[in-house]
């Protein structure tokens, strides 16, 4: 190998042809010079970010990608267009405070006017005096609003009838933690808090009662499939219970998994019209 060097300053490989090394030789091969080229700069004037695609650097490509055009930015965060209110925009061009005002037939404003306001007035939900300040102005909180809302009879959105005593539950009582009752809850707290969660027999009691057979389908239960293996013996509400059927036990049956969770909520007269798979 010679012992010579790369005639390119500042370069102290060994030359391979024309006094110089691989990489400045295969360089000018492609180029026609042993010189590194200049990086390519962005095509709008004034910006020196080097060459991405179209001519353009990253900013100015994505840019073009998003409006058509390297000279428009991005769009800037709306905010409300109360004069003075530096809340973000939520809706017909207000936040959410003043859109909440113009709904309910206030004009927006950037300061409260609480001489307009129903104040006080009795939440629709809870029936708790508040003044508006959640913006909602018939409910106190959004929670408030959400439980009339979801709520099927708007005069009995704070109580609900349990289905297994039936007896009228407060749905608004707080626990010790400072939470209230679910609106999705169908039982007292009696009534949850009884062992199996209220259920009169378990799935082994049933199935010695009722000699290990599905009521739903007919086939014959292996006792040694446990849950939650398809052909395990489950306890089963002829009446479900979220359609008022009681806990007591002439109203539950064996069935297997599978055929208890294709059953789900219907009630027998509906089960007459399908076929069992």
């Amino acid at each position: 190998m010679s012992n010579r060097t790369c005639n390119q300053p500042e370069c102290e490989s060994p030359s391979i042809a024309l006094e110089m090394c691989t990489k400045h030789y295969q360089r000018f091969k492609k180029t026609g010079t042993a010189k590194k080229p200049k990086p390519r700069l962005c095509s709008v004037q004034g910006c020196d970010r080097k060459h991405r695609g179209r001519g353009y650097c990253r900013l100015h490509l994505e840019r073009i990608k998003r409006s058509g055009s390297p000279n428009i930015q991005k769009p800037s965060k709306k905010y409300c267009s109360v004069e003075g209110c530096p809340l973000p925009f939520y809706g017909k061009g207000y936040c959410n405070k003043h859109w909440q005002q113009s709904r309910n037939g206030l004009p927006p404003s950037a300061e409260r006017d609480q001489n307009k306001l129903y104040s006080p007035v009795n939440c629709l939900s809870c029936g708790a005096k508040h003044d508006g300040a959640s913006g909602l102005m018939e409910f106190c909180t959004r929670s408030c609003y959400y439980r009339w809302y979801r709520a099927e009879d708007k005069n009995s959105v704070a109580s609900k009838s349990c289905v297994d005593c039936g007896e009228v539950f407060d749905l608004l009582a707080r626990s010790p933690s400072g939470r209230r009752t679910k609106t999705s809850s169908i039982r007292c707290v009696e009534c949850r808090a009884e062992p199996w969660g209220g259920w009169c027999m378990t799935a082994d009691e049933v199935a010695s009662r009722d000699g290990w057979v599905c009521a739903i389908g007919g086939e014959k239960i292996d006792p040694a499939n446990r849950f939650p293996h398809p052909d395990s013996g489950t306890v089963d509400h002829i009446i479900p219970r979220s359609r008022g059927g009681k806990d007591v036990p002439d109203n539950v049956q064996l069935a297997c998994f599978r055929h208890n969770r294709w059953k789900s909520d219907k009630m027998p007269a509906e089960l007459a019209d399908l076929q069992v798979p």
